[in-house]
């Protein structure tokens, strides 16, 4: 008798979709796996519903694959990803989301997950640093990664990122970040932004002031796994921050994009101490027995640090790019090994103009350019 009503029903809905045209049934099923869902200060509201996702109060779950579209505004919420999803979008449109209790992002291990960039978004990390050790919902970070997921950023929207606790953006291990466009404002009171696996930058505009590294892939001490990488293919970059401009742990490559990097107060700061700060510009850092190099072969860079401008543990190959450097140490410094340029040189072979700190206003310095 139930598999009769179930063929019934089955049927039913068949004959009416059939009487439906077609434009209007697609529309119904954008509307059905699509929704749109927005935040208020005191609860989220399904202007589109759909399915896939679960809310309670503030907090928005997402449960299955799908494009969700959310937007609004709220003092104390949040977005969690599911465990193990594929095929995730998020387009935040215009969405503005602080959280003191979490991350106002978090996508839970082994995900895959698209944000899509629409209008201008704001996420504002607002918990409390000093319970990092004792309270279990604590991320450290507007948008956390967790382990072994994957997020894509995209889009032409501008995000505004404020990680108050710690972190900008963070991915834990194994996770990656890739970002193909959009415009990134970070404001970190640690890294702007940080994965311990990899992240790679196809596009895009990045304003970061932090107040340690601006970006980094360095895996925790404890991490055996995380390669920790950094490659950039393009964009715009203006990184300001207390510790490294951008570091990776293994491998840092860059073939092409418009750098301005400053650490610290720049080239004449004098409270810099080499013994206990590392304020580089660009570096392969090899904190682990891993072979670290340091690769460029393009871009257009004027970088100003307390520190080595371009620095790598162990080995340096810049081939490419027009560099400009104040530098309160090394211009370019490579433990191991430093190639500049190919043998025989070529039009397109790295320009270096570099200016060493004056701390001392009796010195008298050369300051020459260094054409390859």
């Amino acid at each position: 008798m139930l598999k009769k009503k179930i063929m019934s029903a089955l049927l039913s809905q068949m004959m009416i979709l059939s009487a439906v045209p077609f434009a209007a049934q697609t529309t119904a099923f954008a509307a059905n796996t699509n929704p749109t869902l927005t935040f208020s200060n005191t609860a989220i509201t399904e202007t589109v519903s759909g399915i896939g996702y679960t809310i309670d109060g503030t907090t928005l779950t997402i449960s299955a694959a799908g494009v969700y579209k959310i937007k609004g505004k709220c003092s104390e919420g949040s977005i969690v990803v599911s465990k193990s999803l594929d095929n995730v979008t998020l387009i935040l449109d215009s969405l503005s989301l602080t959280s003191a209790q979490t991350a106002p992002v978090v996508v839970k291990k082994g995900s895959n997950v698209t944000i899509h960039l629409d209008g201008a978004s704001t996420l504002t990390d607002n918990e409390d640093a000093s319970t990092e050790d004792t309270n279990e919902n604590f991320e450290g970070a507007a948008i956390k990664v967790k382990s072994g997921s994957n997020v894509t950023f995209c889009g032409e929207g501008t995000l505004n990122v404020y990680g108050n606790a710690k972190n900008g953006i963070k991915g834990a291990a194994e996770s990656t970040q890739t970002f193909n466009g959009g415009s990134y404002n970070v404001t970190a009171v640690n890294n702007g932004i940080a994965a311990d696996e990899s992240i790679t930058i196809n596009g895009g505009t990045f304003n970061i002031d932090s107040d340690n590294d601006g970006i980094k892939s360095v895996p925790d001490t404890d991490d055996t796994v995380s390669t920790g990488s950094v490659t950039i293919n393009g964009g715009t970059f203006n990184i300001t921050s207390d510790g490294d401009g951008i570091q990776a742990e293994n491998t840092l490559k860059i073939t092409n994009g418009d750098f301005t990097i400053k650490t610290m107060n720049g080239y004449n700061d004098s409270s810099f101490n080499s013994d206990t700060m590392s304020c580089k510009g660009l570096k392969a850092s090899g904190d682990r027995d891993t072979e670290n190099n340091l690769i460029i072969t393009g871009g257009t860079f004027n970088i100003n640090t307390a520190d080595d401008a371009i620095h790598s543990d162990e080995n340096a190959e810049i081939t490419g790019g027009t560099f400009k450097i104040y530098t309160g140490d090394d211009g370019v410094h490579a433990d191991t090994q430093l190639d500049l340029g190919i043998n025989g040189g070529l039009a397109r072979d790295p320009e270096f103009y570099i200016i060493p700190a004056m701390r001392d206003l009796n010195q008298v310095q050369s300051i020459c350019p260094i054409i390859m």
